[in-house]
């Protein structure tokens, strides 16, 4: 089911992309950078906490791609693209008063879609803020502790929704040619385990730092 909800997005990303491009000039953006992630409001089935309140959290990788569509006068543009991302968190639990270590790593496969709003421009250089909204599709999910190895996978959310919020610069390199560089926040809903010890509550926060190219593409 997943691999077609996979397939079925890369289509529509594609049908997209060749539509607007007959519309204006466009962009494409590549955009690498590293996010770091928490449980956010946990409550295990009986409304506690009881994963560490600090949690270590390591950056990852990820991975975006897609296009702009300038919809006012290079202010404001409208934003669909892809990212796959992953996440390691290092927090642990308590256990009969025992706190025990504990290691999560997520990935997700999504889709992405926004605005981008100029608010200053100086020179060359244009501040923005951003707001988005993404589907994200869990790839897979695994939980470390002690000698345990645990495949998380059919006990999470296979699907959740995120708000993305953040700041960013992008400079004009030639006629062509922008690079930008973007803090983003973002949260889920509230997410629910499907199986694993009902009742668990919690949202997926994460901070990330990206740069990225962007390429306009002109009508032929």
């Amino acid at each position: 089911m997943l691999k077609n909800e996979i397939t079925y997005l890369i289509l529509f990303f594609c049908l997209e992309f060749g539509f607007l491009l007959k519309v204006n000039a466009q962009q494409i953006y590549v955009e690498i950078g590293a996010a770091n992630a928490i449980f956010k409001d946990y409550q295990n089935s009986k409304g506690e906490n009881t994963l560490e309140a600090y949690s270590s959290k390591p950056l990852r990788p990820f991975l975006a791609c897609g296009y702009r569509l300038n919809i006012l006068n290079n202010k404001v543009h409208l934003n669909i693209g892809l990212n796959e991302s992953s996440y390691r968190i290092e927090t642990a639990f308590l256990l009969n008063n025992t706190t025990i270590p504990t290691t999560y790593k997520l990935s997700y496969l999504g889709l992405l879609v926004g605005t981008n709003i100029s608010i200053i421009k100086w020179k060359d250089i244009m501040f923005q803020l951003h707001a988005h909204l993404s589907n994200d599709w869990l790839t897979s999910a695994v939980n470390e502790y002690e000698n345990h190895k645990i495949d998380l996978y059919r006990q999470l959310d296979k699907r959740i929704l995120r708000y993305h919020a953040g700041l960013a610069m992008q400079y004009n390199v030639s006629n062509d040619i922008d690079i930008f560089l973007k803090y983003t926040i973002a949260n889920s809903f509230k997410l629910q385990s499907q199986d694993f010890q009902n009742g668990e509550h919690y949202s997926l926060l994460t901070k990330s730092l990206s740069i990225g190219l962007l390429y306009t593409i002109r009508r032929w």
